[in-house]
């Protein structure tokens, strides 16, 4: 479920009639306004007023900020979120804006919810894509902190910026992806990063390689076989390009919907090329839920080589070996240098 803690619409019923007087970070005619620099908030050197204003100030005027400081707030949200996972039956919660809530509060929020429901999962939509700066959100951190975060999982935009930078250039190279896997140590569980290609606030991956198919089907095969939880956004499996808006971006599926034309939901409905997409997603995704080293087997790649990127994905006995190849040209790839890894390999079967 998506689910909102740092502010509420502007049209909210409670703007006509507050709860309290500071129910909210200031009032619709006078508050701090956004500010969406994040690097602040875990600087070590930053000014306590500048790191305030990440918390304190609206997302935007439209957008109303929760003083979760309020202990009434505080209870409110927690109970309201409990509520949800009652009515529901939801296992798992996505954040929005988590860095701009406040830190203390989110802390305890996620305690008290993981703390009812054990094996519940939650993941912070956290906008940075410098995984120094992304690492210290996640529950364990490394990094120096007065309490800890307590959240379990993040939105890899570390790795979502990689991955633009190796496929959505026509000429971006591989290394990007290896760089930053490279940096994992910084995170307690990269296992638990949710990791993405696209999403509904970012124009989609069709749209950013411009249509090619070939550097489409390679930045999902990367996806869904590399570490972490794969997020798929609705018509990535039909290869829906969507445009630079949210308009368009957002566009409605195909299908399912009073006087559409085409139902996008059948084959008959798709056209070749979406079929063809639609196979090939579909079978990756069976291929990675039938072979459990894809899902948490431990990564173990190597520096790309002439933009052949080699990497392992092992658990157990069982290693699933993955060769993506970001070379405009077909090449062959020598596995001497990866034969120690298959030193007990007594059969290779191309899944």
């Amino acid at each position: 479920m998506d689910h909102v803690n740092n502010h509420i619409g502007i049209n909210h019923l409670w703007i006509k009639s507050l709860p309290t007087p500071d129910w909210l970070n200031g009032t619709p005619e006078t508050h701090a306004k956004a500010f969406h620099s994040k690097s602040e908030l875990n600087d070590v050197n930053s000014d306590t007023v500048m790191k305030q204003k990440a918390t304190l100030g609206w997302f935007s005027d439209y957008m109303p900020d929760l003083n979760q400081q309020n202990l009434f707030v505080a209870n409110y949200l927690i109970q309201n979120t409990i509520w949800w996972i009652e009515f529901s039956g939801i296992d798992g919660i996505r954040e929005d804006t988590f860095p701009y809530i406040d830190p203390e509060f989110r802390a305890r929020w996620c305690k008290t919810i993981l703390d009812e429901y054990p094996r519940f999962n939650i993941v912070g939509e956290v906008w940075i894509q410098d995984p120094v700066y992304l690492a210290p959100y996640q529950r364990g951190s490394f990094f120096p902190k007065k309490f800890d975060p307590q959240l379990p999982a993040i939105t890899d935009f570390g790795l979502f910026d990689a991955f633009m930078k190796a496929f959505a250039d026509s000429n971006g190279s591989i290394e990007h992806v290896f760089n930053c896997l490279t940096k994992d140590f910084l995170f307690p569980d990269p296992s638990n990063l949710v990791t993405h290609l696209d999403n509904h606030d970012v124009r989609r991956i069709m749209y950013n390689v411009h249509g090619n198919v070939k550097r489409f089907k390679l930045a999902l095969m990367t996806l869904l076989t590399t570490r972490g939880i794969p997020q798929i956004l609705y018509g990535t499996e039909i290869g829906m390009k969507g445009g630079p808006d949210h308009g368009r971006l957002r566009a409605d599926f195909p299908g399912g919907f009073p006087n559409d034309h085409r139902d996008a939901f059948t084959e008959e409905g798709r056209t070749p090329e979406e079929n063809d997409i639609f196979n090939f997603t579909k079978q990756l995704l069976h291929i990675r839920r039938t072979y459990k080293p894809l899902q948490t087997g431990k990564l173990i790649h190597f520096k790309p080589e002439r933009e052949a990127y080699v990497y392992f994905r092992e658990l157990g006995s069982e290693k699933i070996l993955v060769i993506i190849n970001n070379n405009k040209e077909k090449q062959a790839v020598n596995l001497t240098p990866f034969e120690h890894r298959l030193r007990d390999v007594v059969r290779m079967r191309n899944i």
